[in-house]
């Protein structure tokens, strides 16, 4: 999860990000996130 200033971006845009050193492909959501996809700790 990651906060991004809004007027640069939008909703549905493909960015890029690294994980652990790894390049990905990820596509930014705004809320409400869909129900059930954040594990509870």
């Amino acid at each position: 999860m990651a906060l991004i200033q809004s007027e640069k971006i939008k909703d549905g845009e493909p960015i890029q990000i690294e994980i652990r050193e790894q390049p990905k492909q990820a596509i930014i959501t705004m809320k409400p996130f869909i129900p059930g996809s954040i594990r509870k700790n």
